[in-house]
């Protein structure tokens, strides 16, 4: 079996769906042809191709970000690869585009190709009232199936884009069993004293992922807890307002700004005792992306309670699962953390785990809705 995978973003060693997906197929022995855009080098965050050594994967660079800033010259230029990259290309059993910069770098594959299996893997909810979201439209529509992270998203994408093929819901999770052993990262490299339990924020660190608010819980956390922020801070004024607010509590806030291969990423969630999740409901994309979050399911696959903002889909998160607390204002973080008992897994979040990993979803997704006989 032959899958080809396109992308064009630069943080490929870190989008949990690329680097599950591929490592589906080579445990399922499929060979993996992968066409991608990058970033020049590796960027400040660390951000970089994937390092898979396998003999069934080879990764073929179509160019930079900075060459394909023009979503019209990737479609333009996905003919000339076709035509170039036929021979290792053909007789694929299914063809994989993340996201609408992939999506337009593969125009001619779905065009031209004779894959029946041609899926969009959506990542984000784009901007459906900018001209740019009509070619997303557009192309979109040589796909067959199209993949996303919850059935509300699902709804939306069918709608905004008029998807008349099947849509498909796949966790924005991960592969592999639950991970029981707590670990002391943040207290070894911060020096955090022993006896403190953690409240992490994690991931990209601006305001519409929260920032703001977690700063407002610092004055309220109980004695026995401290806040960590792991992470990268695109914003000036944002690292501005977390230095601030490092130096008037400099023993209840801690930054950490360590790099961490994704494969070690679970080091970080075994370490800390609660998780924050938040967005903030600017668009259709921040306002719908609870279950886009990896955060989400990467506290899930250790046992850690989570503490959500309520954006849609949260209460019934909560009320379903008991995985975690909804946050309605920083004077309550007090109650909550208090609620969390001492170093204890907590069973829930490990059975929305299970019912989320991976592998699971994804085998049954291939086995319900794609052609996988030789072409």
């Amino acid at each position: 079996m032959k899958v080809l995978i396109f992308t064009a973003y630069p943080w490929l060693n870190i989008s949990t769906p690329l680097i599950e997906s591929v490592q589906y197929f080579l445990k399922n022995n499929w060979e993996v042809i992968h066409f991608g855009i990058i970033h020049p080098g590796v960027d400040q965050h660390g951000h970089k191709k994937l390092e898979i050594e396998s003999q069934n994967y080879k990764f073929i660079t179509l160019g930079d970000t900075i060459k394909f800033r023009s979503n019209i010259k990737k479609i333009l230029y996905s003919i000339f690869f076709f035509f170039k990259f036929r021979r290792i290309s053909k007789n694929s059993n299914l063809i994989l585009s993340f996201d609408p910069g992939s999506l337009y770098l593969s125009f001619a594959w779905l065009v031209f190709g004779r894959c029946r299996n041609r899926i969009y893997h959506s990542l984000e909810i784009s901007n459906h009232k900018t001209r740019t979201f009509l070619l997303e439209k557009f192309v979109s529509s040589f796909t067959n199936l199209l993949l996303t992270q919850d059935k509300t998203r699902g709804r939306i994408l069918r709608v905004i884009l008029n998807y008349k093929s099947k849509i498909v819901v796949i966790p924005n999770s991960t592969s592999g069993e639950p991970i029981f052993t707590k670990k002391s990262f943040f207290h070894e490299t911060l020096g955090i004293p022993i006896d403190k339990k953690i409240l992490l924020m994690t991931g990209t660190i601006d305001e519409f992922t929260g920032s703001d608010l977690f700063l407002s819980l610092v004055p309220y956390l109980p004695k026995n807890w401290v806040a960590v922020i792991h992470g990268w801070t695109p914003s000036e004024k944002t690292k501005s307002k977390l230095n601030e607010i490092k130096n008037i509590n400099p023993s209840r806030l801690y930054i950490s700004s360590a790099l961490v291969e994704n494969r070690d990423k679970f080091d970080i969630f075994s370490s800390v005792d609660a998780c924050f999740v938040y967005f903030k409901p600017d668009d259709l994309n921040l306002k719908y992306a609870l279950y886009s979050a990896g955060k989400l399911f990467d506290s899930a696959k250790t046992g850690v309670s989570v503490v959500v903002n309520q954006i849609p889909g949260a209460r019934t998160l909560i009320n379903k699962y008991r995985l975690g607390y909804l946050l309605k204002g920083p004077e309550i973080i007090s109650e909550i953390l208090e609620k969390i008992a001492d170093n204890k897994v907590n069973e829930n979040s490990i059975m929305f785990y299970r019912e989320n990993e991976f592998s699971k979803n994804y085998n049954f997704f291939l086995n319900e809705y794609c052609y996988l006989t030789k072409e």
